[in-house]
Parts: structure tokens; sequence; C-alpha cells
């Protein structure tokens, strides 16, 4: 049951992402092409917007999920469902050229991608029995969509639109045959295992600390320098380094221990993101190994609230918000990009030192 559930969830969140950044790329920027900075402008408040409602409501979302049994049933499918119809949207803006259904399109896109999200990323943190492993195979999915999602969505094609929806709707009758079983055999969980990986601090100061490497994390990620040339298929590896290092990152921590994997990680990525720009196999390395983190901070937090999983879960997207908002108004100049991402990288590494801990599980 517990590898058909993470089955599901992660080809879902694959597709969820792919249908959100088809949505953008390929309805809500095409609406305003040719209509010069005015409308390059719209189209990036559109995907602030977007990001806003997406990341910022899961942590609401999570607290509603942990209180009512409704809302834990639900939340991933109805996310589904709703990123489907976005999609119904989606073909008629890019059909008809239609700015309104555009719009609906990002607003049900983003609405489905926070339920979604929170819904699955709860239902995966309270059945994984303590383990990181099926956290990070679970959000490394969303990464490869995501980049997908952008490259399809360029191309504006109405089939690959409507391949998703139908695709879309399959995956909800399977997430509906996955919850009729839940409820045959009564394993809707209220609270969240432990995965004992959080040294003794008080629970402010963790969660701080927790939040803040997240923070920088996303904030450095959009940020890494990329020197050599991305074009076709090439675009998709920087989302497949990263969708891997989430995925090695969960494995990782569960086998050598969750502090020394997000700590070592982060210090190995350091001179390669620094430094290896201009090569694609080292750049991309070093890639993989700064989102190693994302596991391990998930579940950190998830272990600071045990009875509030979704809460926890709709935390760190809130953190990722506002590590990525920042990046919509301010540009880090050249000059200070190598010794802000140095001192945000060793930042980050010395708050997982200072609250995650190597007890190794060997649950893999």
């Amino acid at each position: 049951m517990r590898h058909r559930r993470l089955t599901i969830w992660t080809t879902a969140h694959f597709a969820v992402d792919f249908g959100c950044f088809l949505v953008l790329f390929g309805s809500l920027k095409p609406v305003y092409a040719g209509t010069g900075t005015a409308g390059l402008q719209t189209v990036t408040l559109g995907f602030l917007f977007y990001n806003i409602v997406a990341f910022g409501l899961q942590a609401a979302i999570g607290q509603l999920c942990d209180e009512n049994l409704k809302w834990r049933r639900w939340a991933g499918r109805g996310g589904i469902l709703l990123v489907a119809a976005a999609m119904i949207f989606a073909m008629a803006a890019s059909g008809l050229g239609t700015v309104w259904m555009a719009w609906m399109a990002v607003v049900l896109a983003a609405l489905g991608n926070a339920a979604f999200h929170v819904g699955a990323g709860r239902d995966v943190l309270v059945h994984s029995e303590g383990r990181m492993t099926d956290n990070g195979i679970f959000v490394s999915s969303g990464a490869l969509g995501v980049g997908l999602g952008t490259m399809m969505g360029a191309t504006g094609s109405l089939w690959v639109m409507f391949a998703e929806a139908c695709f879309l709707c399959c995956l909800s009758i399977g997430c509906g045959k996955h919850m009729t079983a839940e409820r045959l055999q009564g394993s809707h969980s209220d609270g969240c295992p432990r995965f004992h990986i959080v040294k003794e601090r008080s629970f402010l100061t963790a969660v701080v600390l927790l939040f803040l490497i997240i923070v920088l994390r996303a904030f450095a990620g959009a940020n890494i320098p990329l020197a050599w040339e991305r074009a076709g298929l090439l675009v998709l590896l920087p989302s497949a380094a990263s969708c891997l290092g989430k995925a090695a990152g969960g494995i990782a921590g569960d086998r050598f221990g969750a502090g020394r994997t997000g700590v070592m990680s982060l210090l190995l990525s350091l001179p390669l993101i620094l430094f290896a720009a201009a090569n694609p196999a080292l750049s991309l390395m070093g890639i993989l190994l700064f989102n190693m983190t994302m596991p391990v901070t998930l579940c950190a937090l998830a272990d600071l609230m045990p009875k509030n999983p979704g809460f926890a879960f709709g935390l760190t997207t809130l953190a990722l918000l506002l590590g990525t908002a920042v990046t919509f108004f301010w540009a880090v100049p050249a000059h200070l990009a190598k010794p802000l991402l140095t001192a945000m990288i060793l930042l980050s590494a010395v708050c997982i030192w200072l609250t995650v801990w190597d007890q190794v599980k060997d649950k893999v």
C-alpha cells in the first residue's frame, strides 16, 4: 500500500506541475505576445500571482487537512481536478487568444497546485514510516514537471494540453480508487511518524533555522549561474538534476544521516556552482548536490510538528515563496553573485548543522 500510494502521488506531482507550467507558458504568455513592455510586465505579474497563490496558501490548506478528515481525503484529488479544469481554459485561451480565459486558467492552476501539493505531500509524510526516502522521491518529480511544462508550453500545442487534461482525469480516478481503499481500511492517520532527526533546540529556534534554510535555498537556487548553452532538450537538464538531487537527498539521509547529508551536499555543491558554470556536467552535479537538502528540511519540520504535518509541509512552500519572490523585484548584480551565493550556501550549511543530526535509519 505504501509503495502504491507513493507511485500515485509522485506521478501526480509531475503531472500537476507539468500542467501548471503548460498554463503559464502555453496560455498566459502567448495572449500577451507582441504587446511590448506592458505585456511583459503583465505576464510577470501573472507569474508572481501564480506563485503567491500556489505556494502561499499551502500552510492554511495544510492546517485544514490536519484538522479535518474530509480535507485530508480530498485535497490531493481535488487539486488534480482543478488543474485539469485549468487545462480546459488554457486550451480555449490558446486557441482563441482570450485574455480572461488565460487568467481563469492561471487561477485554477494555482489553486489546484496549492491543494494538491499539501494534500498529497501530507499523505506521503504520514505514511512514510519515518523514511526521508519517500518524501524525497515525492518532491523530486515536480522539478521535472516544471522543466518539461516550460518547454512544451512554449510550443502552444493544443494536443499537448488535451493529452495532459486527459491524463490528469485518469490520475484523479486512480486517486479516487486509492482513497476508497483507504476508507475501507480506516487508514487515514491524524499524525506523522517521527523521523528523529532534529537536535534538542527550542521549538521556535529550530523552526526559524529550518525556515531560513529553505528561504536561502530558494533564493540561491534561482540565481545559480549556468553559462553553457541550453537549447532543445538540454533545457531539461537542470530540472532533471534538481529532480535527482531531491530523490538522492532522501535516500542519502536515511543511509548516511540527515545532518551529514545536508551539510556535505551543500559544501560539495559550492565550488561546482561557483566555478563550473561553463561545464555542463560539473554544473549539473552542483545543482544535484544543492537540491539534496530539500527532503532533509521538509522531514525536519514535520518532525517538529508531528500532529500538524500538513501545516509543516505548507511552511516549506511559504519559505520557497519568500525566497523566490525577491527575484521578481531585484536582480543580483553580477559582481555580487558569487559572494552572495557563497554566503547563502555556507549559512545554510551552518543552520543545518545547528538543527539536524545524524541518526541513520537504514530503512530504504
